[in-house]
């Protein structure tokens, strides 16, 4: 038996491979908010990859070492984790993509470059 659990400590019981998206998605609406305020870049992206389950790669050998210790102002509040990047990265000149279970992070202007 397998649990899905998140930093709420609710969980759904079932095998992982058997779960529906619905149980997951639960589990993302209820998933913790991160208090976004004076955050940093690296902070905000380690939430949202022990939340989703997503790794977080960047795109070029510098990008994440030069943009983690970027600070953050706001509020997640109603703000899902896998809907947070689309709403945080952009903010940073930032934007990002999944490539199956992994998020890339790449510059705003590289992706308008992308086929």
């Amino acid at each position: 038996m397998h649990v899905i659990c998140n930093n709420a400590g609710v969980s759904a019981l079932g095998c992982q491979w058997e779960l529906s998206l619905d149980d997951w998605n639960w589990v993302l609406e209820i998933a913790p908010p991160l208090p976004l305020e004076d955050q940093t870049l690296g902070v905000f992206l380690a939430w949202v990859s022990r939340e989703t389950g997503w790794q977080v790669r960047f795109a070029g050998m510098h990008a994440g070492e030069d943009r983690a210790s970027t600070v953050l102002h706001g509020s997640l509040e109603g703000v899902r984790p896998d809907e947070a990047p689309a709403a945080v990265l952009p903010t940073c000149g930032l934007t990002s993509h999944l490539e199956g279970n992994i998020l890339v992070v790449e510059p705003l202007d590289a992706s308008q470059h992308s086929p």
